[in-house]
């Protein structure tokens, strides 16, 4: 979530282009997710709800909804359409790729996070509104990828719209 503000300092500490290298970012944050969701597959933890057909969770001691797994499946399908993204817009624009899997992600991974089981009501609850912590992060980043995708087309806007008239 905060990948993107290490990546702002970075480029301009080494006065980089900041929309090019956040769009190859974008493939790799989503790549390691995927590992990640696996690895919970594996480990056994962000079990769902009891289900007769889920996976075996010995963290859990019950067959529940592979929540992990569904969402390791979403997560490398936007590993994939930001691969497709960056092919596409390459040369043309940038700085799109990172806002556009960041909506996704946030959407998709709340989503799934409905599905699982939360031990404390706290983690269930939070606030009062039937929301978990991570719904209220996801929230955050929706938020964020939006004004950042926003930001982005209004500049290529400006930058074409100011190299019309300069060509006249």
């Amino acid at each position: 979530m905060f990948l993107p503000l290490f990546l702002l300092l970075y480029c301009v500490i080494f006065r980089d282009d900041f929309k090019k290298i956040s769009d190859y970012i974008a493939t790799c944050v989503y790549s390691v997710m995927t590992f990640v969701k696996v690895g919970c597959v594996f480990s056994g933890c962000c079990y769902g709800e009891p289900d007769e057909h889920g996976i075996w969770s010995t963290v859990a001691g019950y067959k529940g909804f592979p929540v992990q797994l569904y969402d390791a499946i979403t997560t490398l399908c936007i590993f994939f359409i930001c691969l497709f993204l960056i092919r596409k817009l390459y040369g043309k624009y940038s700085g799109y790729v990172y806002p556009i899997g960041g909506i996704l992600f946030s959407l998709t991974k709340g989503f799934w996070e409905s599905f699982r089981v939360h031990e404390s009501v706290y983690e269930r609850n939070f606030l009062g509104t039937g929301w978990t912590l991570w719904q209220y992060w996801l929230l955050v980043l929706l938020i964020g990828c939006i004004i950042w995708l926003t930001l982005v087309f209004r500049s290529d806007r400006a930058a074409r719209t100011y190299t019309k008239t300069t060509t006249r």
